[in-house]
């Protein structure tokens, strides 16, 4: 089945037309990110990422944005990897600290997480970890 979902996410990213709300629904899911966190990255509101999905009218910016992130994740661009993570970490955690310390080669900033929300975000960590090697795994295959 990924192959079949791999296939058709490419088909989508390719097609010379704006994407219907379902398609774009379809990349997004695909790329496992909420419309609250599409909707942050895109500096737009979950409300926002709902109704374009709901009416068909998907700006041609979203458009244009969603079908590059989907194509650089697919093609293995692990700067656009690493930023999908960050965005469904950072949707995970609920509650958190800058602390700042200045040393002698400048300063330092550290996140501090409630501890409910560092648990959560370690084991979210560690379920990253497992999906990346499967899927290399795959791909090696």
């Amino acid at each position: 089945m990924p192959g079949l979902t791999r296939a058709v996410c490419a088909a989508l990213t390719n097609t010379p037309s704006r994407l219907t709300g379902a398609e774009f629904r379809y990349l997004r899911l695909h790329l496992r990110l909420s419309q609250k966190a599409l909707g942050q990255l895109f500096g737009n509101t979950e409300q926002s990422v709902a109704i374009w999905e709901k009416t068909d009218k998907i700006p041609l910016l979203a458009d244009k944005h969603l079908r590059l992130i989907w194509a650089g994740h697919d093609n293995g661009n692990e700067v656009i990897k690493r930023v999908m993570d960050r965005l469904k970490i950072v949707e995970q955690v609920t509650q958190s600290t800058i602390v700042l310390k200045e040393t002698r080669t400048g300063w330092k900033s550290k996140v501090e997480l409630e501890p409910e929300t560092s648990e959560r975000l370690e084991i979210g960590r560690e379920i990253m970890k497992k999906r990346r090697g499967v899927l290399r795994a795959l791909a090696k295959s």
